[in-house]
């Protein structure tokens, strides 16, 4: 049986607090932020921090190592964009930390989806259409300042669940008469069982048992408990009686509004 990864009604809420009696921008990752409650720092964008040896300006909007002034960043919360095909986002998030800025906001629509762990660094990720109020607050003030929140879990999210971007899904791009995967499960953000590493992540007294995974790594096994159970109930049943079984009594918990 094939099985591709949807996201879960639950969510990693870390917010964005503006001055000026704004509103909260609501957006998500996993970090124990330990900045002031009140919006008091910096916010600039990695534009406008931009190194005079780095060449292009898009670069900097991206936060890639070695195009910033680490003086121009030092105890402020950099706004970032970021692409699946930039340097990946613990790297910039590392330099910036390494350069004194106490936070970073990043501008992520395919990979924000998928909750990243920051821990003890003040890290959060929006869209591109909660970024534009950012944006429109920076550019409102001579001082724009921030704070992020640590992190809260939200359940109930809508919608889900949704196939994610990093899946599978059907028909084949070679065949278009061959639909696979045959069924979708939890893949997104999944707490399961992990061996307890030697080392410990900042702000963490001692190992943990369990880790946030997402991947169809996550998803397969969900449905393999389901065969499981299936087979048990009916000890004759074959696996194909089982995956039709499954494919055929699936049903779709929700659905995309749109």
């Amino acid at each position: 049986m094939t099985v591709a990864a949807t996201t879960i009604d639950r969510d990693f809420e870390s917010d964005v607090v503006l001055g000026g009696n704004r509103s909260a921008v609501k957006v998500g990752a996993i970090n124990f932020s330990k900045l002031d409650k009140s919006p008091k720092y910096p916010l600039i964008t990695g534009a406008s921090a931009k190194s005079s040896s780095a060449s292009r300006i898009e670069s900097a909007s991206h936060c890639e190592p070695g195009t910033l002034d680490a003086s121009k960043i030092k105890g402020k919360i950099v706004l970032c964009n970021h692409s699946q095909s930039d340097t990946s986002k613990m790297v910039k998030v590392e330099e910036l930390q390494s350069a004194g800025a106490v936070g970073s906001i990043l501008v992520n629509d395919a990979e924000r989806s998928v909750t990243t762990a920051y821990l003890d660094f003040p890290v959060t990720e929006v869209t591109s259409q909660a970024a534009a109020d950012l944006y429109k607050y920076i550019s409102s003030t001579s001082e724009p300042v921030a704070t992020i929140t640590p992190s809260i879990t939200v359940t109930e999210l809508k919608p889900a669940p949704v196939v994610v971007y990093f899946s599978s899904r059907g028909p084949s791009a070679q065949t278009g008469n061959i639909l696979k995967p045959d069924v979708a499960a939890p893949g997104v953000n999944i707490v399961a069982s992990w061996i307890p590493t030697s080392s410990l992540p900042a702000g963490q007294k001692q190992p943990s048992q369990f880790n946030l995974i997402s991947g169809t790594s996550m998803a397969c096994p969900h449905v393999a408990g389901a065969a499981a159970t299936v087979k048990a109930w009916n000890p004759t049943w074959s696996p194909a009686a089982i995956r039709s079984a499954i494919m055929t009594t699936g049903s779709q918990l929700s659905f995309h509004p749109h």
